[in-house]
């Protein structure tokens, strides 16, 4: 949880913690995120460069829980969103969580993919929303009928 001050400038970390508990309501967003989208080993997160390791841990096979340690579960595969065309994937999920204090990732995902579900999330007051997007297939990659 120490980690999740640094971003702002707050090393450590322990301001945030003793001044804001209501921090801890992220990692319940999240899990309710992995219970909704139930991520595999090989499914692309793209979230806010400030988001680490930490901040997603890993990934129950079983429960989609959010679990702290690697051998409870598979890491969680992430990128940032200039990395999407490089990646060159099919499809990944965009987390917007605006606590961050980033701009809207989904207004920067290229063109050649498209948003096929959106998914809010809410706590408290708190919200994320996942958007899962997919390669725009042109007509001339289109099979013939």
């Amino acid at each position: 949880m120490l980690p999740l001050g640094r971003p702002d400038g707050m090393y450590p970390g322990r301001d945030q913690l003793v001044y804001s508990p209501e921090i801890t309501i992220v990692h319940r967003l999240l899990q309710d995120a992995y219970k909704k989208l139930r991520p595999a080993p090989n499914t692309l997160i793209v979230a806010s460069p400030f988001a680490n390791g930490y901040h997603f841990g890993y990934v129950s096979p079983r429960k989609f829980a959010r679990r702290p340690f690697s051998s409870e579960g598979f890491p969680v595969w992430r990128t940032t969103v200039d990395s999407i065309p490089a990646e060159n994937t099919a499809g990944f999920i965009v987390l917007e969580e605006p606590y961050f204090g980033s701009d809207r990732l989904s207004d920067r995902v290229p063109p050649t993919y498209r948003a096929v579900e959106r998914t809010a999330l809410e706590r408290r007051g708190y919200s994320i929303q996942a958007i899962r997007y997919e390669k725009r297939v042109e007509q001339s990659d289109r099979p013939p009928p």
